[in-house]
């Protein structure tokens, strides 16, 4: 493998790696916002 499709490969695995930490996040905001939500207010 040259370095210019090792660079590409990398490059693509990181931008993979990243958008998946990001939905990670954003699903776990969402759930505990549900979570909360369900429980209404606390009084």
């Amino acid at each position: 493998m040259d370095k210019h499709k090792q660079s590409a490969l990398c490059n693509n695995l990181n931008y993979r790696h990243k958008m998946s930490q990001y939905a990670q996040r954003a699903s776990v905001a969402f759930h505990t916002q549900l979570f909360f939500k369900s429980r209404g207010n606390l009084k």
